[in-house]
């Protein structure tokens, strides 16, 4: 019988498993050449030193996006591919470009578009709000023009020389509030005992597990700073605008009727009582400036986007450093890279050691966290302190209860008007669900111990008297920790740290007023002065953010268009007060204060 020549005998099983091996293997080094041939191509656009701007002219165009954040993401892994999507707007980056270009004779004007700003604090646009002032104080008109105006846009924007709006958009002052979630009804039904133990008279997130509303003590103290926060805000856009005083509460108060009266029309109401000065679409704003040809619509070669135009103004590298840290999100150790003392006291640790760091400002951006995560990176402040070197604290949105704990230990603190600070105060709490093991599915949890405390940190058994008054105790003991380093802090007794503390909150006009903080301001005052504190004023510095590199799970957990820094404050009342003391922290120094506005641009809701 002839045999197919098509046919083959069948080949040895340990030849076709080396061929198999050798087939993975080449798959394997082509995929790692690639990745290096990536890798190699990543670097040098991260590395080459004369990046050419893709942008020119003389209209420094701010398109913000995002949120307003401190610090940009950096080190992220996806960045060299460039799979990372601008997602937010660096204040200090918007705030550089509108006053170098204050002095650029090469800059004619400036445009700034709010469309794309989902929310940030007011003390975060104040800073920019001062920089648009500067530039116009230089003689240059700033054009600012929105589909929607939050209240947070229209802080700088009424600075602007022109306020423009979409015929569809609309302007939305609500004024200030402060809710928190209660859960007393909830543990009674659901028979959870959360055994809060809190320390400060004032201190509202123990109430939030004890009762169902708010008591009117705390009502009153928060009513405080929500008031001061509102009559500045006011006065500021009353006067910008030209509006006469309580033009801000009376727009807010008779809205329902000048809607009506504009039949409905949102954007015709926000011109006709004076908060914009036109409403156009942002085409044809821009061909009735000249930005755009009217035949093509094509970009304008006179938009220098503020990015490009801060390539253009990069400092020659100078020998001594002012060393910047931001410190945003629920304090804490371990989890996301926002707050995380494991991350931060390294850093803090490493620029003690650096010959070219001259001293450090801690940016802060908190409503508090942990105890401990704030007592390391207190004490890492104060050993970069001990080498002779000043510290000075600038407060952001908030930076109250375990943030002002680390802020004791600064040489000075700077709070801006809205800053939210204070909340001196401790608490904890540690839930048991033995009654709804009980009353729902009928589990009984019994046993023996050696000891009366073997199980004291279980969740599945009822606290006892003698646990809740240790744990009062050690609250107890936390808390006058507290009093003490605010009293070194600010040159105080103890009974008079006392008085301020309780964990009542400020704003920062009022924390200045009763001396929590020693002056009112921005970054850029917190720069002037620990230059001042340094002496080293006259001479060159460079500012440095240290920075954390994302591991490549944050970049991911970054891509879904919120920055870490917002899931951290999403997550900060279930993860800061009720995870953290339930894994055996004892005590959390938190207070659910955020004064950061989202908008309802691209139906974003908090």
């Amino acid at each position: 019988m002839n045999q197919n020549p098509n046919d083959h005998e069948p080949q040895p099983l340990l030849l076709r498993i080396f061929k198999g091996i050798d087939l993975f293997r080449l798959i394997v080094t082509n995929i790692l050449f690639l990745f290096l041939l990536f890798l190699i191509y990543g670097v040098y656009t991260a590395f080459r030193s004369d990046p050419v701007p893709l942008s020119s002219g003389d209209v420094l165009t701010v398109p913000f996006s995002g949120f307003l954040v401190e610090q940009s993401a950096v080190g992220d892994p996806l960045d060299m591919w460039g799979f990372s999507p601008q997602e937010s707007t660096v204040v200090s980056n918007v705030v550089r470009a509108l006053r170098l270009a204050a002095d650029d004779d090469g800059i004619a004007e400036a445009y700034l578009d709010f469309s794309n700003l989902y929310g940030g604090s007011l003390a975060q646009a104040e800073e920019i709000a001062e920089a648009v002032a500067a530039f116009c104080a230089s003689g240059k008109p700033i054009t600012v023009f929105s589909t929607l105006y939050s209240q947070v846009d229209l802080l700088p924007a009424s600075y602007a020389d022109e306020i423009y709006l979409d015929p569809m958009g609309t302007v939305s002052l609500n004024g200030f509030s402060h809710y928190e979630f209660f859960y007393g009804d909830f543990a009674e039904k659901f028979g959870v005992d959360f055994n809060v133990i809190k320390a400060g008279e004032w201190k509202g997130a123990a109430e939030a597990y004890s009762g169902n509303a708010m008591s009117a003590e705390l009502k009153a103290q928060l009513n405080g700073y929500l008031s001061d926060l509102r009559s500045r805000y006011a006065e500021i856009l009353e006067k910008n605008r030209g509006l006469e005083n309580g033009a801000f509460g009376a727009y807010i108060r008779n809205y329902s009727q000048l809607l009506a009266e504009s039949g409905g029309n949102g954007a015709q109401t926000a011109e006709r009582f004076g908060w914009v000065d036109g409403l156009k679409t942002d085409r044809e704003l821009w061909l009735e400036k000249g930005w755009i040809e009217k035949e093509t619509e094509s970009e304008s070669d006179r938009w220098f986007y503020y990015t490009d135009y801060l390539l253009t103004k990069k400092r020659k590298p100078a020998e001594k450093k002012i060393a910047v840290l931001p410190i945003t999100g629920p304090i804490h150790i371990g989890g996301t890279a926002d707050g995380d003392a494991s991350i931060l006291v390294p850093l803090i640790d490493k620029a003690a050691e650096r010959s070219d760091v001259i001293a450090l400002i801690l940016r802060i951006d908190s409503g508090g966290g942990d105890v401990w995560a704030s007592e390391e990176i207190r004490r890492a402040v104060s050993r970069f302190k001990n080498t002779g070197r000043p510290v000075v604290v600038s407060m952001a949105g908030t930076a109250a209860s375990g943030a002002y704990w680390i802020s004791t230990a600064a040489d000075i603190i700077i709070a801006d008007a809205f800053s939210v600070t204070g909340s001196i105060g401790v608490f904890g709490l540690s839930p048991t669900v033995n009654r709804f093991l009980s009353r729902y599915p009928g589990i009984s949890v019994d046993g023996v111990q050696t000891d009366p405390a073997a199980a004291v940190y279980s969740p599945f058994l009822p606290q006892s008297e003698e646990t809740a008054s240790v744990r009062s105790l050690e609250m107890q003991a936390v808390y006058d920790r507290f009093l003490e380093l605010t009293a070194q802090s600010r040159g105080w007794t103890v009974e008079e740290a006392a008085a301020v503390a309780g964990g009542k909150v400020y704003t920062g006009f009022q924390a200045a007023q009763i001396g929590l903080v020693d002056e009112i301001g921005g970054f850029s005052q917190a720069v002037a002065a620990v230059l001042k504190k340094a002496d080293w004023e006259g001479h060159a510095v460079e500012i440095e953010y240290l920075t954390h590199a994302l591991s490549f799970t944050e970049a991911l957990l970054g891509r879904g268009g919120i920055p870490l820094s917002r899931l951290s404050a999403a997550r900060k009342e279930f993860f800061t007060a009720l995870l953290l003391p339930s894994a055996g922290q004892p005590a959390a120094l938190f207070h659910p204060v955020d004064t950061t506005e989202i908008t309802e641009k691209k139906g974003a809701s908090f």
